[in-house]
């Protein structure tokens, strides 16, 4: 019993087992074998001997649906059920069409039931053909009913006809309204999960179109930007030494310095693609420890001594005397790293830098600001948008990948966080981001 009942439960609710026209089929057959029951039960109390033989015809055809519904339901046996299914409920119309009176007796009613039930019963698709089959069918019936009419049984009398006529009404609405609401449910189920199987779709589209534009980054990156600053490590190393051999130490100064500066922008730019290939293969992990933000911006200032130099770029700092904060020190490090020489990038030579920490929302707003060239807010927009591939020249045409903005973005992100913006052309820019202080 426990076993019929967890069937019963999971053909009416459970939407994700079972192939949907199977659970169609079997609780069509349940339904239909409910309705012949009920219909013999009533049948036997007020029928004339002469309509017993259909139904007790009636209540085989229920046996029969019954056996077709533990097949499908328990067993998953169905497709071979549909045409024997299709065959018994269109003989026993034709049955109780002789025997209740043709067109004005009960029957018609449970035509449209059954040619409902045998179009959503057949997993086939051959909804035409079982259409047209029972138009066919109606019409020989209806047309025999006029010819022929002493084949038919009349009722006894008007009242046995009137009752069977109610309790068929009712015993038909109530199997359509059931089976009507029950599909419906499943549609709707159904519906959702397509829905669902589309957005998963549309998701599993954008991220291959990110992945395709990475890929493209990457390679546009190593066939292209790696080159420039080694081609200039090799260049300048070369008229470093012809001027070497002439002891033209003002050359060999501006010449080793270009040479440093070549340097710094290949080794900044592998270690951004080391981090970001990290990223990309989830490698890094997030891992939020207590430090003090002016020690990291110390740190990571300190790098870009002689490249500030170089451009004549002031860098100073406004910290407060507390900057105890909780994030990924490596992240950040990073972070710092990409804005400062983003910074120091697009400001004009003689400018000015300057790096800020302040308590903000309970948490510690960091600052980049800049005297620099500015940007539209249109290029603010492309900024973060690897597909984009957004990058310009700098004050001093320093060349870029605008791929540590995009690493800064994923790092800031996974404090639940973003990195801010604020920016005028020729008035320069202010990039800022906020950090836990617990």
């Amino acid at each position: 019993m426990k076993e019929i009942t967890h069937k019963l439960k999971l053909l009416l609710y459970d939407s994700k087992k079972g192939i949907f026209e199977n659970k169609v089929f079997s609780i069509v057959t349940l339904v239909g074998a409910i309705t012949c029951f009920v219909t013999f039960v009533i049948n036997i109390n007020i029928l004339t001997e002469n309509y017993l033989l259909i139904n007790w015809v009636i209540a085989l055809l229920g046996i029969t649906l019954s056996i077709f519904f533990y097949l499908s339901a328990f067993k998953g046996i169905t497709q071979p059920l549909i045409f024997p299914f299709q065959i018994l409920v269109s003989l026993i119309l034709v049955f109780s069409w002789f025997y209740f009176q043709g067109i004005e007796g009960s029957a018609p009613l449970f035509f449209f039931l059954a040619i409902f039930l045998l179009i959503y019963s057949d997993n086939r698709k051959r909804y035409w053909t079982i259409s047209v089959s029972f138009i066919f069918l109606a019409v020989v019936l209806v047309g025999l009913y006029f010819i022929k009419h002493e084949w038919f049984l009349d009722y006894i009398d008007d009242e046995s006809r009137i009752i069977d006529l109610s309790t068929s009404f009712i015993i038909s609405f109530t199997a359509f309204s059931f089976t009507v609401v029950w599909l419906k449910k499943k549609f709707d189920l159904e519906r959702a999960r397509t829905q669902q199987k589309n957005i998963e779709l549309k998701k599993s589209k954008t991220e291959l179109q990110e992945l395709i534009a990475t890929k493209d980054k990457f390679f546009s990156i190593i066939s292209h930007d790696l080159k420039i600053p080694f081609s200039g490590v090799i260049g300048f190393s070369e008229l470093l030494i012809e001027k070497v051999q002439e002891k033209n130490y003002e050359k060999i100064e501006s010449y080793a310095r270009n040479i440093y500066n070549s340097s710094q922008q290949a080794m900044e730019l592998l270690l951004n693609l080391l981090d970001w290939s990290r990223s990309q293969t989830g490698k890094i992990k997030f891992t939020p420890i207590p430090f003090e933000m002016a020690g990291l911006i110390d740190e990571v200032t300190e790098l870009f001594t002689e490249t500030a130099k170089y451009k004549s770029i002031t860098i100073s700092k406004e910290l407060p005397e507390n900057t105890n904060c909780v994030a990924d020190r490596v992240m950040i490090a990073t972070v710092l790293r990409n804005l400062i020489s983003n910074a120091i990038k697009f400001t004009w030579p003689g400018g000015k830098i300057v790096i800020s920490a302040q308590p903000n929302d309970g948490g510690l707003e960091i600052s980049v600001s800049d005297n620099g060239v500015g940007m539209k807010s249109s290029d603010i927009e492309k900024l973060f948008r690897i597909e984009e591939n957004f990058s310009t020249p700098g004050t001093r045409d320093e060349g870029g990948t605008g791929l540590g903005l995009l690493i800064s973005k994923e790092f800031i992100s996974k404090h639940r966080t973003n990195i801010r913006i604020e920016s005028q052309p020729g008035k320069g820019s202010k990039f800022y981001f906020t950090v836990p202080v617990r």
